[in-house]
């Protein structure tokens, strides 16, 4: 879709806005909840004696970019 298309829709559709919204409201939840956990994890950690081995997982940005695509109908 190229850029002219794209305007087109967020002018004209009404939907693409709705889901902008909620795709922008679950990903606040997401952020908020992931930063509730961080923080008690962290606080937590700080009373053991021995701190806890954290491991980072890998993003998935191919399967967020075609749910987020799929998500504003544009697959």
């Amino acid at each position: 879709m190229n850029a002219s298309a794209i305007q087109y829709f967020w002018k004209m559709e009404p939907s693409v806005h709705q889901r902008y919204k909620q795709l922008e409201l679950s990903t606040q939840q997401l952020v908020s909840k992931a930063q509730r956990i961080i923080n008690k994890i962290f606080t937590l950690s700080k009373r053991c004696q021995t701190q806890p081995k954290i491991i980072m997982l890998r993003e998935r940005i191919s399967a967020f970019t075609g749910q987020y695509k799929e998500l504003l109908g544009l697959l």
